[in-house]
């Protein structure tokens, strides 16, 4: 029964440091308030930087054998065009169309670029 009721008090010391109802009401507030700082810019960030590396390897030399300026030019364009098509279907949908989600995929583009294709 000891190592049971150490684990128990394990994930209750856990849990009173992060309680999941705080964590809810962050990520809640910061979608609603369209923060600079919020787990939706982490996630527009890293998308759009993953999908520039992703359409560079498959249309690059690596993939399909297109030049690297052609591949290039390309991966960036249609990670933006997919982003500015999900802030349209936001906006459609009645949440909103962000100027900073925008600002956020072209950081993650221009990191995708630098990181990948040079």
């Amino acid at each position: 029964m000891g190592a049971k009721s150490d684990k128990s008090a394990i994930v209750n010391r856990q849990l009173s440091i992060v309680n999941p109802q705080d964590a809810s009401d962050w990520i809640s507030r910061s979608l609603s308030e369209d923060r600079w700082l919020a787990l939706d810019k982490l996630a527009h960030l890293l998308v759009s930087f993953s999908l520039v590396g992703i359409g560079y390897a498959v249309l690059s030399d690596r993939g399909l054998g297109w030049d690297r300026n052609r591949a290039r030019i390309l991966s960036a364009g249609g990670t933006a065009l997919l982003g500015i098509a999900k802030e349209i279907r936001d906006y459609r949908k009645g949440g909103g169309f962000s100027r900073k989600d925008l600002a956020t995929d072209g950081l993650g583009i221009t990191l995708g670029i630098l990181f990948y294709t040079f």
